[in-house]
């Protein structure tokens, strides 16, 4: 899954794809990316997609080595290559809800572990702890985002981090000052995709009963759509005590 251009995943050495056959949240939304996934990395090309950047940027400041990751919402395999071009032994699960997202990225990461799943449902369903747990471009299609992120705490190790981005309401911003928006794509065939936003303060709340504590945060556009600019908050958290007071970049 990946932001209305969305993105990807890999993990250990497998050749079988790994299914949950959960009951999606999103049904409407998986369509819409099986609808553009052969379109995806074409369409995020050159800009007009910045979040995997900005991840890149972040990471790049992180010190120590990883064992393992999970990608949340892993599309067609973007975050998962910068994360191994940061980290390249890394052994990386990606969950993604779109089985054509996954079919183009298996393409790209031969060597990837894939599971096709509801990443809400999928983290309920399993109990795997990893060093390092993203979700770029993705949590703006979980309904209950408090409670995805209380799971997300669950399945970083102690001494573990959290990237992830999300969709803030913003008073006064055409397009994203309400809670949800219902979208078309650009044809029947990709049909509809819901977003949901959140206020800051109910994330910030949501971190702190989670135990993830954040040292770096960014917000920035990550997209255009109908010609209005989306904008992400992106958060770099740890369950460690942070060894200086956390950043907020503009």
């Amino acid at each position: 899954m990946k932001a209305p251009l969305l993105k990807c995943c890999n993990q250990i050495a497998t050749e079988r794809m790994v299914r949950y056959d959960v009951g999606m949240s999103q049904p409407k939304t998986a369509a819409y990316y099986d609808a553009l996934a052969s379109l995806y990395d074409q369409a995020t090309a050159n800009g007009a997609w910045t979040p995997n950047g900005v991840l890149n940027t972040v990471i790049d400041g992180m010190n120590g080595e990883l064992s393992s990751a999970l990608d949340l919402g892993c599309g067609t395999g973007q975050t998962i290559e910068v994360v191994r071009n940061r980290w390249p032994q890394v052994r990386v699960t990606g969950v993604d809800f779109s089985a054509r997202m996954i079919e183009q990225a298996k393409v790209k990461l031969p060597d990837v572990h894939f599971v096709e799943a509801d990443l809400a449902e999928y983290l309920r369903q399993t109990d795997g702890v990893y060093d390092l747990v993203v979700a770029i471009g993705a949590l703006e299609f979980v309904p209950d985002l408090p409670e995805a992120i209380l799971d997300i705490g669950r399945r970083v190790s102690e001494s573990g981090s959290v990237v992830f981005t999300y969709e803030p309401r913003i008073a006064g911003l055409p397009g994203q000052a309400e809670q949800t928006n219902t979208s078309q794509g650009s044809s029947l065939e990709m049909g509809e995709i819901t977003t949901f936003r959140w206020d800051p303060s109910v994330v910030d709340n949501a971190l702190a009963s989670a135990g993830l504590i954040k040292r770096e945060s960014r917000l920035f556009v990550s997209y255009h759509r109908a010609a209005l600019p989306v904008v992400y908050m992106l958060h770099c958290c740890s369950r460690r005590q942070a060894d200086q007071p956390s950043r907020t970049s503009p």
